[in-house]
């Protein structure tokens, strides 16, 4: 929602974000190391609901 020049994005919208955004990194990663020492490595998934507890707030100056 956008009100005098700030944004409020829910919580449950910038977790959905968030596991998106790390998901995909996980599998660019292990994509990119194939065939490399380091794709023996397993990288653990994060659980974003302890992350982002709050809704998030942008503020834009004119």
């Amino acid at each position: 929602m956008l009100s005098n020049n700030v944004l409020l994005v829910p919580k449950n919208f910038m977790q959905h974000l968030a596991v998106i955004t790390i998901g995909t990194a996980r599998g660019i990663l292990h994509a990119k190391t194939e065939n490399t020492p380091f794709n023996q490595y397993v990288l653990p998934t994060i659980n974003v609901s302890e992350m982002i507890k709050d809704d998030v707030t942008f503020e834009f100056r004119e």
